[in-house]
């Protein structure tokens, strides 16, 4: 993902500036202090925010669990409200979220229930700043990754959406957050459908006959984010 903004983004932002935290960086803390250092960011920048990895939900939130997360303890996961609160204080008037995890669904429904995050963009202007967020399933489904394909479904997608396929409306060269989501909205569960061929036995042990469904929170404005090639 990195390399695809870095490569297909150029053209739009005069600075990319990004913060990696993989494998054992990607502890709770760091996490954590990487979304508080949002809130530097200036009204003219742009922030791109991708969570890929683990999640739970329960009847009140969503939570991501970071490397150092155990499952019995709530203290170190990392709650939805938690991320739509930094991005709140961030200072950046688009922003564009990626989640690729189970029951990601539910960090949506957080966004749509605090009227607080939608009055901030609507009171800087629609046409000026929105956000996006695009999650790799509804609340109630689990997220697949492909050894093939190399990523989660929601990932691979989104990397071929950056890298063209996502410039179909308009088809105009270029490719904004908006068009990412639809595009990804609409292969999502034809990528599914088409990895279960493969293996359906697995896959219908795994998530039974229910079929993977991203979903989107979308407010104001859209949001260039790559020239297609």
């Amino acid at each position: 993902m990195k390399a695809a903004i870095s490569t297909y983004s150029q053209a739009l932002f005069t600075e990319i500036a990004s913060t990696d935290l993989t494998d054992t960086k990607a502890t709770r803390d760091q996490i954590l202090a990487s979304l508080d250092g949002l809130k530097s960011a200036k009204s003219e920048d742009s922030v791109i925010l991708l969570l890929s990895g683990h999640g739970l939900t329960d009847e009140s939130d969503w939570c991501f669990l970071p490397t150092d997360a155990t499952a019995d303890d709530p203290d170190s996961w990392i709650s939805a409200s938690e991320i739509r609160a930094a991005l709140e204080k961030s200072g950046a008037q688009r922003v564009f979220v990626i989640i690729d995890a189970c029951y990601s669904g539910g960090t949506v429904e957080n966004f749509y229930a605090v009227t607080s995050f939608q009055k901030r963009f609507l009171t800087n202007g629609l046409r000026s700043s929105g956000i996006q967020v695009l999650t790799a399933t509804r609340r109630d489904q689990l997220a697949p990754e492909s050894a093939e394909l190399g990523a989660g479904f929601l990932t691979y997608l989104v990397d071929q959406a950056l890298k063209g396929a996502g410039d179909v409306d308009p088809r105009d060269g270029w490719t904004s957050s908006q068009e990412v989501a639809k595009f990804t909205y609409q292969a999502l569960p034809e990528l599914f459908l088409a990895q279960r061929q493969k293996n359906p036995k697995a896959f219908r042990a795994a998530y039974g006959a229910d079929v993977q469904e991203p979903d989107i929170y979308s407010i104001g404005a859209d949001l260039l984010i790559a020239k297609a090639r």
